[in-house]
């Protein structure tokens, strides 16, 4: 069975020479840096996570970022202090099949859901098959992509909010 341990140093140093190219891609498209540079910095943080398939080869990582400080236009944190806004990512080898992980990620994808109120990002126009996963996760992707990152490429965005999923 695939599982997650915390995300390391060494898991993002071997995730990106072995990152899938459409998650290259979204990653440069969206922030203007290298994939290792980007890994580094989440894996210092305490929400990012190492997938392993069940035969305990890396697959990728995921997490959370919380939102803060609130924003004017979803202001607020919630009574228990955390954030109301957390915006998840996923980056994976070619490998990853969404068979073999779905059941891990849903579960990951309501652990989440219950602390934070709303779940939304972006996911470059080009990553049809994460496209795919955010949808079978119940997340609601948007018709017409927006010009979005460091260098305007077109995103949708998609979001997942407590009461209204749709998977």
């Amino acid at each position: 069975m695939a599982y997650l341990v915390k995300a390391t140093e060494e898991h993002a140093r071997a995730l990106a020479s072995i990152l899938c190219p459409a998650d290259r891609a979204e990653v440069e498209a969206l922030t203007g840096r290298e994939p290792l540079d980007v890994l580094l910095w989440h894996a210092a943080k305490p929400d990012a996570w190492a997938m392993f398939s069940d035969v305990g080869e890396l697959a990728g990582m995921c997490g959370v970022d919380p939102i803060y400080p609130p924003t004017p236009d979803y202001p607020g944190i919630l009574k228990t202090g955390t954030p109301k806004l957390g915006q998840p990512w996923i980056v994976a080898v070619d490998a990853l099949t969404i068979h073999e992980f779905l059941p891990l990620l849903r579960e990951w994808v309501e652990d989440q859901q219950a602390l934070y109120e709303t779940l939304n990002n972006v996911v470059d126009a080009r990553n049809w098959e994460r496209i795919a996963w955010l949808r079978e996760l119940g997340f609601q992707v948007s018709e017409e992509p927006i010009l979005w990152g460091s260098k305007l490429h077109p995103f949708y965005s998609f979001e997942r909010t407590r009461g209204t999923i749709t998977a």
